[in-house]
C-alpha cells in the first residue's frame, strides 16, 4: 500500500503543478489577447486554447480533490448520522462518480478513433482526437482516484479507535 500511496502522492503533485500551470497560461493568454486587441489586432486562438485549458485544469483539479475526498459538499445532513452510515454513503457517493467517470473516460477512448484526423479547431494544427485523449486519460485517473478513495474510506473505518494495533 506505500508503493501506491508514494505513487498517488506523485500523480497529485503532477495534477496539482500541472493545474497552477494551466492557469497561469490562461491568466497570461487572457491578458495578452486585451493588450492586442487595445492595439488593434487579435489572436484568434487565445479564446479556443484557454476554453480547452479551463476544461483541463477542472479535471486535473478534480483527479487530486477526487484522491483526497476534497470536493466542495454541503455536509450538515451527513454529519447527522452516525459514523458507519456516513461512511456507507461517502462510499456510495463515490461509487457514482467512479461509474460516471469511468463511463465518461470509455466515450472519450472511443471519441479519440472517431475523430482522428479531424480539426474543428481554429488551430489547425491540434486534431479533435488529441483535446480527447487527454480528457480520456484524464477522466480514467479520476476512475481510479475514486476508487482509491473509497479504499481509504473502507481502510479507515476498519482501524481500531485510539490508534491501537
Amino acid at each position: 500500500m506505500k508503493t501506491i500511496n508514494k505513487f498517488t502522492s506523485a500523480v497529485d503533485a503532477a495534477c496539482r503543478t500541472a493545474a497552477a500551470l494551466l492557469l497561469v497560461f490562461i491568466c497570461a493568454a487572457i491578458a495578452g489577447q486585451v493588450a492586442v486587441r487595445k492595439l488593434g489586432g487579435t489572436l484568434v486562438w487565445v479564446d479556443e486554447l484557454t476554453r480547452y485549458a479551463f476544461v483541463y485544469l477542472v479535471l486535473f483539479g478534480t483527479v487530486d480533490l477526487a484522491r483526497t475526498g476534497g470536493h466542495i459538499a454541503i455536509t450538515s445532513f451527513l454529519d447527522m448520522l452516525p459514523g458507519a452510515v456516513r461512511k456507507g454513503i461517502e462510499i456510495l457517493i463515490y461509487l457514482a462518480v467512479s461509474a460516471f467517470s469511468g463511463i465518461m473516460t470509455f466515450a472519450y477512448v472511443n471519441a479519440v478513433t472517431k475523430y482522428e484526423g479531424v480539426t474543428f479547431s481554429v488551430v489547425k494544427s491540434i486534431s479533435m482526437s488529441q483535446h480527447y485523449i487527454l480528457v480520456s486519460i484524464l477522466t480514467g485517473l479520476i476512475t481510479i482516484a475514486s476508487i482509491l478513495h473509497i479504499v481509504d474510506i473502507i481502510l479507515s473505518f476498519q482501524k481500531p479507535a485510539g490508534g491501537e494495533k
